[in-house]
């Protein structure tokens, strides 16, 4: 079989073990109970929790009564079963060559099956094949349930059925079965080491103690009925074990039980040692276990207590004692490392994390006008695994900055007036540094001038070898100088300081330009900013110094308005261009992606679609997997989508051709960012994708996934076009601007600390072949304050895949269970949360950071997300390799960071008020079925903490697209009505009283008059009802209540109003 982690063998044994341990201390789901499995041949594994324990049992003690090998595939870490399938036997009727791939059919099946060409074990495999079709013999096929993809081809078993595993034994001399079943029993008195309750036997510090394990073990043999013997070993035993953090221990001498097992061959000693092996052993097995093949074997009764009549424990006084020592020491040891058992065997690897992986002339010359050196932060990281920081000689939980411990870096050919430095040193466990651990370099680039780009020709490649610790890695990195127009990202590219966003309120003027009352004014306001800035008509305002690039002073506002004043929202972006030549038709494509996301790899298929009519280009809807994954903005109207495909959309603005300049010239565009507007524009799943749409249209304010999204404004150039699978990281013509801050209070109670951010990423392909590493979330917590709590909710991902594949990745026990989709973090350093694979669709999820009470107002923390892949980038040519050249390692794919100032609550709560009114009226429009509907019930019910924790009342606050929840009556200006607490509370009332009168006119009699006027209670039942959902969006809970409390009324007042009759 190719793969190495693949057995099939017959089962022995299903049975249940102890419920898996969970520190008292960690709020986590219930541990669900492992269920062992035992194979022939002394190989043994355990289930995984969840549903799929309980069928994966059946299937496998239907393979043992059946006759039949399993196949199973086992992670060598933790003996976790990840794969079960019941090969069958069957006869072949025909090979027919299918493509690459051969075509099988069985006698003994309907289905047809392919034995695919890639596989190692392919010819051998057809071989059998053909042989068993030839000779006419039966054959035992193992098979990929959904695929029908062979994977296995073996002759059939022999012999009987299984034999039933829980015969008694004879008195003295133990079957196999109950010397299985001997083992579990002492196995199950495996120690929980976060607890160590007594009598537990601590099997999982291996360390020492083995003398009083034997001796325990031989009593409670005893107390069943069997007397049990002790084997000792001799020699330099270095037995392998993940209880132990260096995965093996020392001893010079080691002891267990032995029974005396009735097997076919006769009668034979097996060893009793859960602290080593899965199973009853035999003394080879259990020799070689130990990793001393000259180790030596002594046979005693059970009564010596230590080797080489040591001595004896008759009244188990000496056993008791050291049982606790023991028990302790394993305590103290899961309170410094945490959870057993450790990731085992030690991978050690030094590899390139490159997030920018091109530099080009153009950005270093503007960068250097600004400041000496230009210094581009966190350009790209590397890693190294399998240490602990201790090793490396790193002694100080904060390590100075600069890192003096870090790999040597080896660049060539040495690029002139270029530094790549190591700025800072990060580390997954700040705390426990004699812990293995991943330890991150990061690197920053440094330009002092362009020297670097005296090569001759457009790009110049350069080499990174890195070493360190007897591990090396290697990427590379492009220079380019083609003269075409660009943007540069400064420092940050997910901050990129050609792209910025501002909020205006009505009557209020920027860039000599004065923005009107009404949406119908703003794209002519922001086509004025564009022109004025192209002009310098600007009134003595700049880019530079009137457009801030400060997260915190440039925040964009959800709601339609702020206490009845109406704020828009906008973006402008500066292109550079150096040429000989002028650069006709040069556009910018403004996209607002709904809320943060890590998923910016330029796909013209998917995120960054275009189209348009007439020789005119313009951006469209992004989709991916028929979900909205982006949204264009213009300086111009939007068409009218309800009649208008958005191919005839025009956007003259944003469209110019830049004249030749020897020196850099800097041109403008602008956008309108209607994130705020109410006015209908998109369906939620757009068919047809371009439209028109007549109906299902909702706003761009209710297609928002959180308060803050990711702008990109993209450069299209037709002569110099965005390699595919860029991102703002490594393209000179995508600048992202990141859009979230949430603040926290000071101090403040837990809700008022508490930093909901909504987001989204793409999963780990699943089309990427097995061998290939996950995705992985890389979440740098910068100065984020000890004692913070962190967790991460992904409802598609299943939270119990990632803690295992977690284990089986990293050293640190940095991950706990919360619930099936959510984990809970422990912050400080680097955290790496891998990815479990999927389609190729964003999944949305939610990262919400508890921050202690010892945070004062005016502090700020940053915390910056990245996501890791492994794909490699498609793209021919020389811009192409622009984009590709560092790509086919490790990469960051996106970014998006969250910045947290602390303030009073005094100034946060109003603010917070306005935005859960908002978030609750974009709740109301979301569809039960839609994948982002749980995601952003919670997102909305903890901006309700936030609210009450900062003094307010949530309950109080109701949807409203404006903000203004104090409000009654109708909002101003045009477009849905904006109600307010009253309102929507009138509106309720009005339809309970309507109710119970109509239920009262038709109750107390059918004359006329009474039906007449129950008809008019019927109508305007109906009209007001009509208003108050379509103007409020009540839930259907509110829904239910109002109709119940009307009809009881109604029932009420009918029963009093007969009661008192004549």
């Amino acid at each position: 079989m190719p793969n190495p982690n693949a057995l099939v063998a017959r089962v022995s044994r299903v049975g249940p073990t102890a419920p898996a341990a969970t520190p008292p201390t960690v709020a986590v789901a219930a541990a669900p109970e492992r269920i062992a499995i035992d194979f022939e041949g002394d190989r043994s594994a355990v289930l995984p929790p969840g549903r799929r324990a309980r069928t994966w049992r059946d299937m496998l003690e239907f393979t043992r009564t059946s006759n039949l090998p399993a196949y199973v595939e086992i992670d060598p870490e933790t003996t976790v079963i990840t794969r079960v399938l019941i090969p069958f036997r069957a006869r072949v009727l025909t090979l027919q060559s299918v493509g690459e791939n051969i075509e099988v059919t069985f006698v003994e099946s309907h289905a047809r099956h392919h034995l695919l060409r890639s596989n190692p074990d392919f010819q051998d495999m057809l071989n059998k094949l053909e042989g068993g079709r030839i000779d006419g013999i039966e054959l035992l096929v193992t098979a990929s349930r959904d695929e029908h993809e062979i994977i296995d081809v073996r002759p059939p078993p022999t012999g009987d059925p299984a034999v039933d595993a829980y015969e008694d034994p004879p008195p003295s001399v133990v079957s196999e079965a109950q010397a299985t079943q001997l083992f579990n029993d002492m196995a199950a008195l495996t120690c929980d080491p976060f607890t160590v309750p007594s009598p537990c036997i601590p099997f999982l510090f291996p360390d020492d103690g083995c003398y009083a394990r034997a001796h325990e073990m031989c009593r409670l043999m005893r107390l069943q009925g069997i007397e049990a013997e002790k084997i000792w070993i001799f020699g330099g035993l270095h037995p392998a074990t993940s209880n132990h953090p260096d995965c093996a221990v020392g001893w010079w001498y080691h002891v267990a039980p032995t029974l005396l097992v009735n097997t076919m061959a006769g009668t034979e000693k097996r060893v009793i040692d859960p602290s080593l092996m899965s199973g009853p052993a035999t003394e080879n097995d259990w020799r070689t276990r130990q990793a001393d093949p000259a180790a030596t074997f002594e046979y005693t009764d059970q009564r010596p207590f230590w080797p080489h009549n040591g001595g004896n424990d008759d009244d188990y006084s000496l056993t008791n004692q050291y049982l606790q020592e023991k028990r302790l020491l394993l305590q103290d040891r899961v309170n410094d490392y945490g959870a057993l058992p450790f990731a085992c065997p030690i991978v050690k690897q030094l590899q390139f994390i490159v997030d920018r992986s091109t530099f080009g002339q153009d950005e270093a010359t503007a960068m250097l006008a600004n400041a000496n050196p230009a210094v581009i932060h966190a350009a790209l990281f590397i890693t190294l695994d399998g240490f602990t920081p201790q090793e490396l000689g790193i002694t100080a939980a904060t390590p100075t900055m600069p890192p003096s411990i870090k790999p040597a870096l080896n660049v060539n050919p040495v690029p002139a007036q270029m530094e790549i430095r190591a700025a800072q040193m990060s580390l997954e466990d700040p705390v426990h540094l004699i812990r293995r651990q991943r330890i991150t370099w990061i690197y920053e680039v440094r330009f002092t001038g362009t020297g670097a780009f005296g090569f001759v020709g457009d790009t110049q490649t350069l080499n990174l070898t890195a070493t360190m610790s007897g591990q090396a890695a290697s990427a590379s990195l492009l220079l380019i100088k083609q003269p075409n127009p660009f943007e540069i990202d400064g420092q940050t590219h997910w901050l990129s300081t050609d792209l910025r966003v501002f909020q205006i309120n009505q009557g209020q003027s920027k860039f000599a330009a004065t923005m009107g009352a009404t949406p119908a004014d703003a794209p002519a306001f922001i086509q004025q900013v564009v022109n004025n800035l192209n002009s310098g008509a600007t009134g003595g305002q700049t880019f530079d110094n009137d457009l801030s690039t400060n997260q915190q002073t440039s925040k964009l506002e959800l709601a339609e308005a702020v206490s009845g004043t109406k704020v828009f929202n906008f973006a402008v972006a500066r292109v550079r261009y150096i040429g000989t030549l002028q650069a006709a038709d040069v556009r910018v494509f403004f996209r607002l992606f709904p809320v943060s996301t890590t998923s910016l790899a330029y796909d013209t298929a998917t995120a960054y679609r275009r189209g348009g009519m007439g020789g005119t280009t313009v951006p469209l809807l992004g989709l991916n997997g028929g979900n909205l994954a982006s949204i264009p903005c213009f300086a111009a109207a939007r068409v009218d989508s309800a009649t208008t495909a958005l191919d005839a959309q025009t956007d003259a603005t944003n469209l110019k051709t830049i004249p030749a300049s020897p020196t850099e010239r800097h041109v403008y565009f602008g956008a309108w960012l209607d994130i705020n507007q109410t006015a209908p524009q998109f369906p939620l799943n757009a068919a047809p994708p371009d439209g028109p749409w007549a109906a299902n249209r909702k706003s761009v304010q209710e297609l928002v996934r959180g308060q803050h999204q990711c702008l990109v404004a993209e450069i299209v150039f037709d002569p110099a076009p965005i390699p595919s699978n860029a991102n703002p990281g490594t393209s000179d013509k995508l600048a992202q601007r990141n859009l979230a801050i949430v603040e926290s209070s000071n101090p403040g109670v837990v809700g008022s600390r508490r930093i909901p951010q909504t987001f989204e990423i793409r999963p780990t392909s699943d089309r990427l072949p097995a061998e290939a590493l996950a995705d992985e979330l890389m979440i740098d917590w910068g100065r984020t304050p000890v004692g913070s709590i962190a967790t991460l909710h992904l409802p598609t991902m299943n939270a119990e895949e990632v803690l295992e594949m977690a284990a089986r990745t990293y050293r640190t026990d940095h991950l706990a269970l919360i619930d099936e989709h959510t984990l809970q973090i422990r912050t400080g350093g680097m955290s790496w949360i891998p990815l479990s694979r999927g389609v190729d669709v964003n999944v949305p999820g939610m990262l919400t950071i508890d921050l202690p009470p010892t945070v004062r107002a005016g502090q700020a923390f940053t915390v910056v997300v990245r996501q890791v892949t492994g794909q490699v980038a498609r793209a021919p040519g020389v811009v192409a390799l622009a984009a590709a050249t560092g790509r086919f390692g490790r990469h960051v794919l996106g970014s998006f960071q969250i910045t947290i100032p602390v303030r009073h609550k005094e100034v946060l709560l109003a603010p917070e008020q306005r935005l859960l009114s908002t978030l609750r009226w974009i709740e109301r429009s979301i569809p039960s079925n839609d994948r982002w509907y749980t995601t952003f019930q919670r997102y909305v019910r903890q901006v309700a903490m936030r609210v009450d924790g900062l003094g307010g009342d949530s309950t109080a606050v109701t949807p409203s697209p404006s903000g203004d929840w104090q409000v009654p009556g109708p909002g101003p200006g045009p477009g849905p009505t904006t109600p307010g607490s009253v309102t929507c509370r009138s509106f309720a009332i009005t339809v309970a009283a309507l109710l119970a009168m109509l239920v009262i006119l038709l109750g107390i009699g059918t004359s006329a008059v009474q039906i007449v006027l129950a008809v008019l209670a019927l109508v305007l039942l109906v009209v007001v009802g009509h208003g108050w959902v379509t103007t409020c969006r009540p839930s259907i809970g509110r829904l239910l209540m109002t109709l119940g409390l009307g009809l009881v009324a109604g029932v009420i007042l009918l029963l009093l109003l007969r009661a008192g009759g004549p």
